[in-house]
């Protein structure tokens, strides 16, 4: 996968440029807006491939502190331009690849911040389940739509994607979780919007 994005990465940069010069000399043209169109839906799936490539790599577990992974994560997802509010309370550790871990929250407040409305609040509650940490996020946007597979996303699904969204964040954190001997469940909110359950192992296992 990670051989595919590299081959695909400098012609879907080229045709973005040459793209981008053709809508100044041409605003108007409708060929012309397509071709732009499909150039940047190129760039959509290269950009889900590049993520995806992440699973591939075999995880480094290492004691991790789910508080500095949270304010990682944030600090990735306010550099796209998001900003969903999220409140936690202190978090415990858990075992697993850092990495992983900061791209796994990353994917998820992504997800609410695209999907939900400005005033979407994101709560994240931290639970021990034996050896294990449970990490619930809930949020108060519209919840998952209809048709998502909630046993088991799949990667570059239309089912609930925004517009300029490759439809990979949920099908990288199973595939990250797994990787790094968890497991994600998702549910609706008691009190509507969606609920994600992020179980990994514990840091003092």
């Amino acid at each position: 996968m990670g051989l595919i994005a590299h081959a695909f990465a400098g012609p879907i940069i080229s045709s973005r440029v040459a793209a981008q010069d053709l809508l100044t000399r041409h605003p108007y043209d409708e060929d012309v807006q397509a071709v732009a169109f499909a150039i940047g839906r190129a760039e959509v799936l290269l950009d889900g491939l590049t993520r995806l490539q992440a699973t591939e790599r075999p995880p480094w577990p290492e004691r991790v502190g789910l508080d500095a992974a949270l304010r990682s994560a944030l600090r990735r997802v306010r550099a796209h331009g998001m900003a969903p509010d999220v409140h936690a309370d202190p978090l415990d550790t858990v075992l697993v690849d850092e990495a992983h871990l900061i791209a796994m929250l990353a994917e998820l407040l992504g997800n609410v911040a695209n999907h939900a409305t400005p005033e979407a609040r994101v709560r994240i509650d931290c639970a021990r389940a034996g050896d294990a940490v449970q990490l619930t996020l809930t949020d108060t946007g519209p919840g998952f739509p209809p048709g998502i597979d909630r046993s088991r996303p799949v990667a570059f699904s239309p089912v609930g994607r925004t517009a300029g969204a490759a439809g990979c964040g949920l099908a990288l954190v199973f595939a990250l979780a797994a990787a790094n001997d968890g497991r994600v469940e998702l549910d609706d909110g008691d009190a509507g919007g969606a609920r994600v359950t992020l179980t990994l192992p514990a840091g003092d296992r």
